[in-house]
């Protein structure tokens, strides 16, 4: 195997220096589009006495996402840490979800 020898440290430190600059400018440059094309529509809808998030949920969702999704997509919407809500609450549901 041949072992290669620096000869000029200067000049080696120098490429390698700007190598790494040049990698670390384009990761600056580098930008991911993340946005979704599509647009989600939100229904508001108010609770009444004896709603809960599940039936609130099977009325607004198409059947198409499984209704454990669409009420985790809910409560991240409506900022909710758990399932308890109570009449007069306004909750956004995603339309045809």
């Amino acid at each position: 195997m041949k072992k290669y020898r620096i000869v000029n440290k200067y000049r080696f430190f120098t490429l390698l220096s700007l190598i790494l600059i040049l990698l670390f400018v384009s990761m600056f440059f580098i930008v991911v589009n993340a946005k979704s094309t599509s647009t989600v529509v939100l229904v508001p809808v108010y609770v009444s006495e004896g709603d809960s998030l599940w039936q609130l949920s099977t009325q607004h969702t198409d059947g198409k996402m499984d209704i454990r999704n669409y009420i985790d997509k809910v409560m991240t919407i409506n900022n909710l840490s758990n399932a308890n809500i109570k009449p007069g609450d306004l909750l956004m549901f995603p339309k045809g979800q």
